[in-house]
């Protein structure tokens, strides 16, 4: 973060932040779609899909 900041000054921190609430929103929403698409295996009896 020291780097950043010398770098490219106190808007890189902001761009920072910009990118995790995009990564956090993104890792939310996938796993929210995979508990709701995942189906039961008739094989193991257990289910398939579902988050990483």
């Amino acid at each position: 973060m020291v780097a950043a900041v010398s770098a490219g000054g106190a808007g890189a921190v902001f761009w920072m932040w910009v990118t995790a609430i995009i990564g956090s929103s993104t890792a939310f929403v996938e796993a929210t779609l995979a508990q709701l698409y995942k189906e039961k295996d008739p094989l193991y009896g257990g289910y398939r899909g579902g988050p990483a």
